[in-house]
């Protein structure tokens, strides 16, 4: 018979390493190949194998226990990439950005949610709508406080009309912007913008009257910003903030005199209704433009469009205040008639411009 020529194979455990020895010294005699077969761990006397280590362990040692042959670089190589996991470090961005920044962002997060699900991570579709809480399937990706388009033709017109109120498991529950249902079905599309709830910061707002996502309420044209800051955010702590060493005037001899008020300072005005707290805020708001140099935010949550529509026309029309209030006064108005969603965001929309 005759007998089949073995080829050299890497892996040989110990019971079938001396057969192969004999039968590589028989039919390999041309090729030196005694020093590419020399096992790992053994002496020039000894041909028996001695593993120190089980065989079903699945360790480093073990694997080059089992090798006859000494491992090549390719194969040192992968041991070292499987012994050094990379780490995946996510960056988390806390500041202001700008729109290049939140394009480069934006691009980048679409390119991801198609390489992880396709479109199903970036639409969804609207079930049911009820008390103005629409519960929307898919969009799963998605973080909570996030705008999103709802309809055709506010996904083809870029304008975010709802944002995420919670997530609950198999649905998104998403509130709307302006209320306005009947424009909303079931069956509609609603896709993500990337973006959390944010409103533009610059000083074009000083001397405008907006609402609580800064949209313009005077008739004038939308705010020009390159910057745009997030309106649920942490407040700054107390050790980085200055101390109160500024008195603040009111206007009203009385607070003056009995309740000492600074700048930075948080003052509440508590009363019955009729009793006269807006026209102590007023007071004080004629009183620093004025005499100081602060600047003032008025917002005015669930106010009738009429009384807002007063206040407007007595900082910026024609009048005493009209040159001051074009430079340092804002007013936020979010009516009765708005939705309950925007009347929650207005306070943080005027914490957001304040700080």
């Amino acid at each position: 018979m005759k007998q089949v020529k073995l080829k050299p194979s890497l892996f040989l455990n110990a019971k079938s390493y001396k057969f192969s020895r004999v039968i590589f010294k028989k039919w390999s005699k041309k090729r030196s190949l005694k020093s590419k077969l020399k096992p790992i761990g053994l002496s020039k006397r000894s041909t028996r194998l001695k593993p120190k280590i089980k065989p079903n362990s699945k360790s480093k040692s073990a694997v080059k226990s089992k090798l006859l042959i000494k491992p090549t670089s390719s194969v040192k190589s992968k041991l070292k990439s499987k012994s050094k996991p990379k780490s995946k470090l996510k960056a988390v961005s806390t500041k202001s950005e700008s729109h290049a920044e939140i394009r480069l962002r934006v691009m980048r997060k679409v390119w991801r949610a198609f390489s992880l699900g396709g479109v199903k991570t970036l639409q969804g579709k609207v079930v049911s709508i009820k008390d103005g809480v629409a519960k929307v399937l898919g969009l799963k990706t998605i973080k909570s406080g996030e705008m999103v388009y709802i309809g055709a033709t506010n996904i083809r017109d870029h304008k975010a009309n709802g944002m995420v109120l919670s997530l609950n498991k198999g649905y998104l529950s998403i509130v709307f912007f302006d209320g306005a249902l009947t424009n909303i079905k079931c069956g509609d599309r609603v896709q993500r913008s990337f973006r959390l709830t944010s409103i533009p910061i610059s000083l074009n707002l000083l001397g405008r009257t907006i609402d609580a996502l800064a949209s313009p309420l005077d008739g004038k044209s939308f705010i020009k910003s390159k910057r745009f800051q997030k309106v649920d955010t942490k407040a700054i702590g107390i050790i980085p903030r200055e101390s109160v060493r500024e008195p603040m005037q009111t206007g009203v001899v009385a607070v003056d005199a009995l309740t000492p008020i600074g700048c930075g300072q948080r003052e509440l005005i508590i009363g019955d209704r009729q009793t006269g707290k807006t026209s102590l805020a007023l007071d004080s708001i004629i009183t620093q433009l004025s005499f100081n140099t602060t600047y003032c935010i008025y917002v005015g949550i669930g106010q009738k469009k009429a009384s807002v529509a007063k206040i407007h026309d007595f900082f910026f029309g024609l009048g005493l205040f009209e040159k001051q209030s074009r430079n340092r006064l804002v007013l936020i108005c979010s009516s009765s008639s708005d939705s309950a969603v925007l009347q929650f965001l207005a306070p943080y929309t005027g914490c957001t411009i304040g700080e």
